[in-house]
């Protein structure tokens, strides 16, 4: 059974894991989009929970993933099989930060987001643009995943992930819940109904 958690939303994992257990079913836990810090690192008794840090993550480190594995016996499987692809090299994670820096300064240094919001008012629609820059999955999916981490990422998701601040994610996570409160009652706002809301996404339906 794979239970995703959607939109950062966290769902409770109890009738799943009910239901995997009576009929002996491995159940796994997809967390690449609710990742809120190591506080939460998936249900105790999933028999694998997934994170990954992609570019369009909160704590992203433009690539790599790490997975908790329950059973020993599974994590040293899984390990002689990982030990076997090739490295990634430090050169290729490099070409990767180099095309998305653009789109990060654009979004985040001034004036760059000032001057997209008002070529935005002139008409000009830059959506495709960033849905191109966006786009992680290549064609050949598979074998584009399978290698080790080059040192220069595995540098940077352990200080990525040494540095989360939880004071600033519940900031974050507090305005959206206010905005969220005074949205219009002509949208409906999806997954509200569960007890944790990390809001990586905030799917509407007009």
């Amino acid at each position: 059974i794979l239970v995703a958690h959607l939109y950062g939303r966290q769902v409770n994992m109890d009738p799943f894991i009910s239901v995997a257990r009576y009929y002996n079913l491995d159940i796994i836990e997809d967390c690449a989009e609710s990742f809120s810090g190591f506080v939460h690192i998936g249900h105790p008794d999933s028999d694998l929970a997934l994170f990954s840090f992609g570019v369009i993550k909160f704590s992203t480190s433009f690539g790599g993933s790490i997975i908790k594995v329950r059973e020993e016996e599974l994590y040293r499987q899984m390990h002689e099989l990982y030990l076997k692809y090739p490295i990634q090299s430090n050169a290729t994670y490099l070409k990767k930060l180099l095309k998305y820096f653009p789109l990060y300064t654009t979004l985040q240094v001034w004036p760059f987001p000032q001057l997209m919001q008002k070529s935005r008012e002139m008409g000009m629609d830059w959506n495709a643009t960033f849905v191109s820059f966006l786009r992680v999955f290549p064609n050949d999916l598979i074998n584009n995943v399978r290698y080790r981490p080059s040192s220069a990422l595995l540098s940077v998701m352990a200080g990525v992930q040494t540095s989360f601040n939880p004071a600033s994610f519940d900031l974050q996570r507090i305005k959206c819940s206010y905005f969220q409160s005074n949205l219009t009652t002509s949208l409906k706002v999806i997954g509200t109904k569960t007890k944790i809301n990390n809001f990586w996404l905030f799917p509407v339906v007009v």
